[in-house]
């Protein structure tokens, strides 16, 4: 559905440039939801904008649905645009207009003039969003929820294939940011669309995503199934975001016992998926082996409609007592990380 080869956007010349997005290679399937995570300042803002060319790349390619947006006219660009949705942060709703005639504005720029056409599709988006009953309000008689819901409908109104999110979460509550994503997830499973979302929250990824690609300083540095990703990260920074979702960051007074501590011991990290996140592994693993586990932290959460918790103990045992409880762990398939001290 979406290929991006080669892709840069540099901004400013000689000492002035600045190199938002340096030779990103991104494959996004059809039908699946995208997310892209990264910093402030790392170029996520900058792709989503060069994926429907509001922001015109330096260089490479972005195709879309078989078109390549780089080489299009303006008029074959704005055609091939209304294939393209779009939500925004901040709304950007026409505050003069009413929520139905907000839905209506992208099906009159594309040229629509049957009003009862207009009318017909402004009504199924509103039902499709929860907001039959809100028509004739105006956006500043909405909730922040509620504008978001019409930046959705307004984004659908031309049937588009694929549907761009940028930050479409990070200024609502996280009662409401639920609701928005389950939202979005209902209508990925009914229309088929393709979403690509920018967030920097580790817990939108989680919640809804099938695939993530993390950026950093303009690159993509990591990429692949959320749940990969969740138990198997390869980069600093990848760990810190899932880090920070699990508040995995052990306290000091943990460290220093831990350092001053007589006798064997390790600090590891378990990852349980699925099914084995029910079992009583680590009572096991205490019987077979003889040693002690001290449970530091401890979490069971939901990745989409998988299953995954952490664990993070201090084992405490005779040296090859403690290796071979890693080992038993790690044939049993769990991710096991040992936590070094320095």
């Amino acid at each position: 559905m979406i290929e991006i080869k080669g892709l840069k956007k540099i901004y400013g010349q000689g000492e002035d440039k600045v190199v938002a997005l340096d030779g990103i290679d991104l494959t996004i399937k059809e039908g699946e939801i995208f997310g892209i995570i990264g910093l402030s300042g790392a170029g996520k803002s900058t792709l989503i904008r060069c994926l429907n060319r509001l922001e015109k790349p330096t260089e490479g390619k972005v195709i879309v649905d078989g078109f390549d947006l780089t080489k299009l006219s303006d008029d074959q660009l704005r055609l091939v645009r209304r294939r393209i949705g779009m939500i925004f942060q901040h709304f950007n709703l026409l505050w003069s207009r009413t929520v139905a005639q907000n839905v209506a504005f992208p099906l009159e720029i594309a040229g629509e003039k049957d009003k009862n056409k207009i009318k017909k599709r402004v009504t199924e988006l509103l039902e499709l969003v929860g907001l039959s009953d809100k028509a004739n309000a105006y956006p500043s008689q909405l909730s922040g929820g509620q504008k978001q819901r019409v930046g959705i409908a307004r984004a659908l109104a031309n049937n588009p294939k694929v549907l761009l999110c940028d930050e479409a979460t990070s200024a609502l509550d996280p009662h409401t940011t639920e609701s928005i994503l389950q939202l979005l997830a209902s209508i990925n499973q009914k229309l088929g669309i393709t979403m690509v979302i920018i967030t920097h929250e580790m817990a939108v990824i989680k919640a809804i995503c099938d695939t993530v690609a993390v950026i950093e300083d303009g690159k993509i540095v990591e990429s692949g199934p959320v749940l990969d990703l969740f138990t198997n990260p390869h980069t600093k920074t990848a760990r810190r975001f899932i880090t920070t979702i699990n508040n995995q960051e052990l306290p000091e007074v943990v460290l220093e016992r831990q350092r001053a501590s007589n006798g064997y011991s390790r600090l590891i990290r378990v990852s349980f998926l699925g099914p084995s996140a029910g079992e009583p592994i680590i009572s096991d693993m205490i019987q077979k082996f003889n040693i002690k586990a001290n449970i530091l932290y401890g979490n069971i959460d939901h990745i989409k409609n998988s299953v995954y918790g952490t664990l993070t103990l201090q084992l405490i045992g005779a040296e090859n007592d403690t290796l071979q409880a890693l080992k038993y762990l790690e044939g049993l398939g769990l991710k096991v990380e040992v936590i070094n001290i320095e």
